[in-house]
């Protein structure tokens, strides 16, 4: 308790604690460097949704929403994030990246496709 109610009086008292503490995820994006990676050239592509694929793993989704806040995952989006392997020849892909979990799987493969 001693540790809690030290946090939040300091956070009272130093504004620049608590915006620290309370920032974005993206500012500590250590556990998927090929989600961060996806969710940085979503943010330098300025844009404002994406879609998700399908067959995307409940962690890689779960990390982009997270990541990618305030980003919207949306249906039916201009930019989607999905499995290289799934991307339609038609569309343009952005970035292609590893999967960390899985490098040796081609099939893991993480890319953002342009289907504008």
């Amino acid at each position: 308790m001693g540790y809690v109610g030290h946090s939040a009086l300091r956070a009272l008292l130093d504004p620049a604690f608590g915006s620290q503490v309370l920032r974005p995820q993206e500012q500590s994006c250590v556990t998927r460097e090929d989600v961060c990676r996806l969710v940085a050239v979503l943010r330098a592509r300025q844009v404002k949704s994406f879609d998700l694929g399908a067959d995307l793993t409940p962690e890689v989704t779960q990390r982009l929403a997270e990541y990618a806040y305030p980003l919207r995952a949306m249906r039916g989006a201009a930019v989607r994030v999905d499995l290289c392997n799934a991307a339609k020849r038609e569309e343009r892909i952005l970035l292609s990246v590893k999967d960390v979990k899985r490098p040796s799987d081609g099939n893991a493969d993480l890319c953002i496709v342009d289907r504008r």
